[in-house]
């Protein structure tokens, strides 16, 4: 009777075993969702910072001399650039259903996860740089907002409306 060399090693300096390719790709796909839910809340915060740099555009209407209002303005048109550019829509490539048939669906179980996992890792760098470009102009749209804020508050002492 022979042995295995797997069962002449003790238990404790076996090697684990590598994940399989569905726990890979469960991976991936839950790795998708957080970064679209990122995209969703980068979208939300785009709006909420476009919806206060037009509050502050409208306190601007408290000041009586023009050159301070268009000082006020000048910055919130940054921070109203910036928020417009993170709420542009991301067109992300969908799953086409042709190329899957044929790529995964005639595959063995195995061969089709790992097709999948390809096709999946392919497009997680698209949707890495979207959402590295939302964030960046959420980011300066933020800092704008403080610019304009601050410039908004100059401008009313030196009217006098506070």
């Amino acid at each position: 009777m022979t042995r295995s060399v797997a069962s002449c090693v003790p238990v404790a300096t076996r090697l684990p075993e590598p994940p399989s390719a569905g726990v890979l790709l469960d991976a991936v796909i839950a790795e998708r969702q957080v970064r679209l839910d990122s995209l969703d809340a980068m979208t939300n915060k785009a709006g909420i910072l476009l919806g206060f740099t037009g509050a502050i555009v409208a306190l601007t209407a408290l000041l009586d001399r023009w050159p301070l209002r268009l000082v006020v303005f000048v910055p919130a048109v940054f921070a109203a650039r910036y928020s417009m550019a993170a709420l542009k829509t991301v067109l992300l490539p969908g799953l086409s259903p042709a190329p899957l048939r044929q790529k995964v669906l005639m595959q063995p179980p195995l061969g089709a996860q790992l097709k999948m996992l390809d096709y999946l890792t392919a497009r997680h760098e698209q949707l890495a740089l979207a959402l590295e470009s939302k964030t960046d102009s959420v980011e300066a749209a933020g800092k704008w907002l403080a610019v304009t804020i601050g410039v908004l508050a100059l401008a009313s002492l030196l009217d006098g409306v506070l």
